[in-house]
């Protein structure tokens, strides 16, 4: 075990879950996935295979280069991330800086550089926004998993309120 990997082992243990601003919780799990109980619906969702955090528009807005059109408030920045992570032929994976997918936590904490929620369709890539492995408030959730259904492979994914 790496040194990254204790301390993201110890930050996992002290942080056992995270609560979103509508209430719903994500729980870190003993296998390293992550579970969504959503408060609203009194529902505990499937567990994910991964778990990151957006920032929000405030930070992309300061960091992001002005090339990228984010939006010009918040509600249209979340409008441009659901429009990708819901849409259907929209490719949405979280990546390393050399554009490889990882897609679970145990891969991302082997990950020393930063990550990113890499969106686009077919083999483009529009945007790719920096991602953190650990909450920040204000940030959203991301969360997915890659799952069989019949021979075939799909990847569920969701993004949820701010923390």
């Amino acid at each position: 075990m790496t040194l990254i990997d204790k301390i993201n082992l110890y930050w996992r243990k002290e942080i056992e879950s995270v609560t979103t601003s509508k209430y719903s919780i994500y729980r870190y799990l003993s296998d390293n996935r992550t579970q969504r109980y959503k408060t609203a619906e009194n529902n505990l969702k499937t567990p994910m295979d991964l778990l990151v955090y957006i920032p929000d528009y405030a930070w992309v807005k300061e960091n992001a280069p002005e090339v990228i059109n984010l939006g010009e408030n918040p509600i249209q920045y979340e409008q441009i991330l659901l429009s990708y992570i819901r849409g259907k032929s929209q490719k949405v994976y979280v990546t390393d800086n050399r554009g490889k997918i990882l897609n679970t936590n145990q891969e991302i904490d082997g990950i020393e550089d930063q990550i990113f929620l890499t969106l686009g369709n077919k083999d483009q890539v529009d945007i790719a926004i920096p991602v953190s492995k650990k909450p920040r408030l204000g940030f959203y959730t991301f969360d997915s998993r890659l799952y069989e259904e019949n021979g075939e492979w799909y990847r569920e994914r969701h993004m949820g309120n701010r923390v």
